[in-house]
């Protein structure tokens, strides 16, 4: 048997969205995918990947670290049965990984391997949270160092430079700031501990140098997080005047625009095990083109429906005698990561835009693709136009498990959907409510004044988006 290869992937600060393009056909190709443990659970599926036909090894905490000969060796038997193995590496393989042992030992067995950069955290992660670690005339340097040395003891030194990005020393940070201190870096010195950076559950925290231990401790901050330390942890004005915005929304994408985004989900799609089970019988008649027409009313119910094929170990194919319909752009944008798009796209981006291209005759045979928990109002309106539907729910949204964490620090909560509004009261009553409100669309907008709460309607700077509110009431 021929020997296989071994990519070492760099994924990046967190946000699956972030990986390079190569990075993202690698992992589509691979056989076996081992996974850092930091790197969130949903990587994968996020990217619309599926698990089916792959070895996947998510690494525990620790593993890579105590168990790395073990995972090294694990790389070479996957190689030398011929597979295609992606080593799936937080940040960039080549910053503060342990990759030494891992690359001498395939170049010893003659196991083909290369490298493929990805986003290094220590920069990705300020860039991302509004902290430039250069700026002009004030901060023209920075260095980037490990709080930790070999073995794990706290490193006792430290370059100088404009910024100090130190990684690894949530831990330790009470020895790190004290060293620093010690060094001569002036006590008010601004300093930002960012936890989570790009990832769900993110949280930031701005002090002093003096100060920032025990702040991190009293916010019980827990890694992965990175410590800024001098001119790059001071937003300059035209960053610091935008609002932190708690989005409590399950995509971020086209919010970005509207403020620094704190991504703390109020839902969580989660597989629709009915509707999965009655995916195959949908494909053939799909494949025996009983459907004039395929509606998918949201990015998660595109997500889910290649999702279902590809573990089915089939493609875009199925739809080849079908036309394409979606509520909105945001929707189409998703159908085009998986090689297809619409047909049809409404000018009004919620049911009755889309109830709206079918009026009159001749009536149609639709599959309705959506979420098990979405208004049926859309199959009704359809139906009463004569239509034939048939509806397909291959995922749900429940409230999110990680909800009732303590709230960040933030100037505004943004919801997308009334099911997101239930989802915060239910975990945090009046609390999830005492800044400003922001929301998007008439429903969302009726369910927060229903609760008397004072709210305002607030769209992003991009075409409407119809990833939540059409779905999750």
């Amino acid at each position: 048997m021929a020997v296989g290869e071994v990519h070492f992937v760099g994924a990046g600060p967190g946000d699956p969205f972030l990986i390079t393009l190569r990075g993202e056909r690698l992992l589509r190709r691979a056989d076996t995918i081992v996974l850092d443990s930091i790197l969130p659970a949903g990587f994968l599926s996020e990217l619309g990947i599926t698990e089916k036909g792959k070895e996947i090894r998510h690494l525990r905490p620790g593993d890579s670290r105590d168990n790395e000969e073990e995972v090294v060796r694990f790389l070479c038997r996957e190689a030398h049965a011929g597979r295609k193995v992606v080593r799936l590496k937080a940040g960039d393989p080549f910053v503060f990984a342990r990759f030494d042992r891992e690359i001498e030992l395939l170049s010893a067995e003659d196991i083909p391997w290369d490298v493929v950069p990805g986003p290094t955290s220590a920069t990705a992660a300020l860039t991302a949270s509004g902290f430039p670690p250069t700026r002009r005339g004030n901060g023209r340097s920075f260095a980037v160092v490990s709080a930790r040395e070999a073995g794990g003891a706290v490193n006792g030194s430290y370059p100088q430079a404009d910024t100090l990005i130190i990684l690894m020393g949530v831990g330790a940070l009470r020895q790190v700031t004290a060293r620093l201190l010690a060094d001569g870096w002036p006590p008010e010195t601004p300093t930002a501990v960012l936890e989570k950076a790009t990832m769900p559950w993110e949280r930031r925290l701005e002090g002093e140098l003096s100060r920032i231990a025990d702040e991190a401790r009293k916010a019980d901050i827990e890694p992965p997080a990175i410590l800024v330390v001098g001119a790059g942890a001071r937003r300059p004005p035209g960053i610091a005047g935008r609002p932190v915005i708690l989005f409590t929304g399950l995509d971020t994408t086209r919010f970005r625009t509207l403020g620094l985004l704190l991504h703390w989900p109020a839902l969580k799609t989660v597989p629709h095990e009915g509707g999965l089970r009655r995916l195959p019988a949908v494909v053939r008649s799909l494949r025996a083109g009983s459907f004039d027409w395929t509606i998918f009313t949201s990015p998660a119910s595109a997500r889910a429906f290649f999702r279902g094929i590809y573990a089915l170990g089939l493609d875009s194919r199925v739809l080849a005698r079908t036309r394409l319909a979606v509520t909105g752009p945001g929707t189409n944008e998703e159908l085009f990561r998986f090689g297809v798009a619409a047909d049809a796209l409404p000018s009004r981006t919620d049911g009755a835009g889309l109830a709206g291209l079918f009026q009159g005759p001749p009536p149609s045979r639709l599959l309705l693709v959506q979420g098990r928990q979405a208004s049926p109002a859309l199959a009704r309106m359809l139906r009463s136009s004569g239509h034939s539907v048939t509806r397909l729910s291959l995922h749900d949204v429940i409230r999110n498990p990680d909800l009732g964490r303590p709230l960040p620090e933030h100037d505004v909560i943004y919801f997308t959907s009334p099911s997101g509004v239930r989802a915060y009261l239910e975990a945090y009553g009046e609390e999830a409510f005492r800044r400003d409100v922001w929301c998007i669309g008439q429903t969302t907008l009726a369910a927060l004044e229903r609760l008397k709460v004072k709210v305002r309607v607030v769209n992003p700077h991009v075409p409407h988006n119809e990833n939540e509110e059409a779905e999750a009431h």
